[in-house]
């Protein structure tokens, strides 16, 4: 104790003050001075030790009740010593969960989402997995809006992002690798931007990610390219457009690239080229529904040579609309009156047939074709060599619409397209049994 101005001072701690109000009926002029901190920081400071112990023991919603105590107990202090546990209470609890997106707790969860891109800003780890979070969800949706996930997209600065990709293998053996989030975020914004006919934009994104990415996951590299292609096309330069789409085709022998290249060979009004590539495209795998269209478009390519194979392309299309109840233009709903009772009155796989045979007509007539044996087939039966003329020829049975099944010994006639060897990382050619 000291005396100041005639008065006694004396320092205690906050346990002490409980002492002397305890002590009897002895009656001082005295000031106490608390040095240590007053109750209510001192309360605060135990509630945040039990935030902190709920964290750890990983009760995420115990640790968010703590931590909204403190917050409306004490804004500033809160801030200073507990917004990052809390925004990462939020995240473990209702956003990094399978529950998390369900419409029974999407509220919840945007909220916790809100709360948490509020406080922070786009270069911190815990702002990017939340905005990347919600960027999943809208894309696994059936009917995602192109505009809100383009939105999203644009929260994110794409060279900040990691790109550790994640692998995963199921009970069943099965091996998953999911891509990191800088590869995902260049592959929907690309996607989007084609989707919004933001071709500018989507050129600009499929390049910087070519150049970027070191490694791709899920052929991302060929759909980059394809997005480039495209638009091109769109944006009427059809000479780099077709450039562009026959280099995909190197690792991409989906139909619809064909019959993308097939559109434009048709706009230069290069028909040969053209109905070569609506052939090849008919004669991929894939629903014949999804090729609808195909099929008149190869019809008017033939018509005036060969009217009956046209009609029985026109009449397959017509059916495959009216099995769907889909939507036909005026020329096909006009066709369709005047051959009503022919079309109404045959088997669609009787008319799937017909057609069958008329794409492999013209697939043999329109390419270059060899003559071969086939003297190999790995143990899967979906592959292997076809010896021609000293050379050998390996095919691959999941690239061509086979009509039966192949054999060793068979006599087969093929044509050469050209193909990629992803393990040897160069061009290569495959060989198509007709």
């Amino acid at each position: 104790m000291k005396i100041i101005n005639g008065l006694w001072f004396c320092e205690v701690k906050l346990d002490d003050i409980r002492v002397l109000k305890d002590q009897s009926k002895m009656i001082w002029k005295v000031k106490i001075v608390v040095t240590e901190t007053p109750m209510e920081v001192y309360m605060f400071k135990a509630k945040m030790v039990e935030a902190k112990l709920r964290y750890s023991e990983d009760d995420f919603e115990g640790a968010i009740q703590c931590y909204e105590e403190l917050r409306n107990e004490d804004q500033q202090r809160f801030n200073r010593c507990c917004k990052y546990n809390y925004l990462w209470s939020l995240y473990k609890s209702r956003i990094y969960t399978k529950y998390a997106f369900l419409d029974s707790n999407i509220d919840q969860t945007m909220e916790a989402v809100d709360h948490i891109i509020m406080y922070l800003d786009s270069s911190e780890i815990l702002f990017q997995i939340t905005v990347m979070s919600v960027i999943r969800y809208l894309e696994k949706k059936n009917e995602y809006d192109s505009k809100e996930l383009n939105n999203w997209l644009d929260k994110l600065e794409p060279d900040v992002l990691t790109n550790e990709s994640r692998t995963y293998v199921t009970d069943d053996g099965k091996q998953i690798t999911y891509e990191g989030n800088k590869e995902k975020w260049y592959a929907l914004k690309s996607k989007v931007c084609l989707e919004l006919e933001l071709y500018d934009d989507c050129i600009e994104v499929s390049n910087k990610a070519l150049s970027v990415l070191v490694e791709f996951t899920h052929n991302n590299d060929v759909w980059f390219k394809w997005r480039l292609a495209n638009s091109f096309y769109k944006k009427g330069d059809l000479i780099t457009g077709l450039e562009l789409f026959i280099e995909v085709t190197s690792k991409k022998k989906d139909w619809f690239v064909y019959a993308e290249i097939a559109d434009i060979y048709s706009k230069m009004e290069n028909e040969e080229e053209a109905l070569n590539n609506y052939i090849t495209a008919l004669y991929k795998s894939g629903k014949d529904e999804y090729k609808v269209k195909l099929f008149n478009k190869m019809a008017n390519f033939i018509r005036k040579t060969d009217e009956a194979s046209a009609m029985q392309l026109e009449d397959y299309s017509v059916k495959i609309r009216l099995k769907n109840s889909w939507h036909m233009d005026e020329n096909l709903t006009r066709y369709y009156n005047q051959n009503k009772e022919r079309i109404d009155n045959i088997e669609i796989n009787k008319i799937k047939n017909n057609v069958d045979q008329i794409v492999d007509r013209y697939n043999i007539k329109m390419k270059k074709s060899y003559e071969g044996i086939v003297v190999k087939l790995f143990a899967n039966g979906k592959s292997g060599f076809i010896n021609s003329g000293g050379d050998s020829f390996y095919f691959k049975h999941n690239v061509m619409k086979s009509r039966h099944t192949i054999m060793i010994g068979d006599h087969v006639r093929f044509f050469i397209e050209k193909s990629y060897d992803y393990k040897k990382k160069q061009d290569s050619n495959i060989a198509i049994i007709l």
